[in-house]
């Protein structure tokens, strides 16, 4: 494909920070801005979080995980769905996070032009390496550190032409 560039080359952090705060400042608190973070969460910082995953397939093909601690995961279901953090269950927190990583691959996937497809989001616990993803982006929210984590599949052609918005 003539002029096609790498998923890195048209995904980087600084994207997936930007989409990630769209996302958070509409559906979980317009009140607190996640902040860039210059550290990456330790696996002792996210011994207890909450992993959503989502596919984006085609010919940039890769995974979205959303990394949420279990005490920012908790908050940010208590603040989508306006319920008081005592009422919140486990379904509810899963429920959140899920509808995050959604709607974080939803517009990360609207970036890339050419045939793609969203995945339905899966919610697990415990971490894959969050380190040595393809591209990382910690953030701050208050005092919780979260990661967005996307990284291109193996085997797939990993190539796409950049967005117009985001040359």
């Amino acid at each position: 494909m003539s002029g096609a560039v790498a998923l890195v080359d048209v995904v980087d952090a600084a994207v997936v920070t930007e989409l990630t705060q769209a996302v958070w400042a509409s559906f979980v608190d317009d009140e607190v801005e996640l902040d860039e973070a210059f550290e990456v969460p330790s696996d002792a910082d996210l011994a207890d979080a909450l992993v959503g995953r989502i596919a984006i397939e085609g010919p940039a093909a890769a995974v979205v995980q959303v990394v949420l601690p279990e005490a920012a995961a908790r908050a940010a279901a208590s603040r989508m769905l306006a319920l008081d953090p005592d009422d919140v269950d486990e379904a509810d927190v899963a429920d959140a996070t899920g509808e995050i990583t959604n709607m974080v691959g939803g517009n990360l996937k609207a970036v890339l032009v050419g045939e793609h497809r969203l995945g339905l989001p899966a919610v697990t616990r415990g971490t894959s390496g969050p380190r040595a993803g393809t591209v990382l982006a910690p953030l701050w929210w208050g005092e919780h550190l979260l990661l967005v984590r996307v990284d291109a599949l193996p085997g797939a052609d990993a190539t796409a032409v950049p967005h117009p918005r985001h040359p």
